[in-house]
């Protein structure tokens, strides 16, 4: 592991965690606005 990490990597990191972000606030709002 001599590098930081690829591009692609990242790449796919960053969309991953958007995703489960996206995911987690809309299930919070979907509870959120039926409670």
């Amino acid at each position: 592991m001599n590098t930081v990490g690829t591009p692609l990597l990242w790449g796919g990191f960053a969309v991953v965690v958007a995703i489960m972000l996206a995911i987690d606030l809309l299930l919070q709002g979907v509870v959120g606005h039926m409670a």
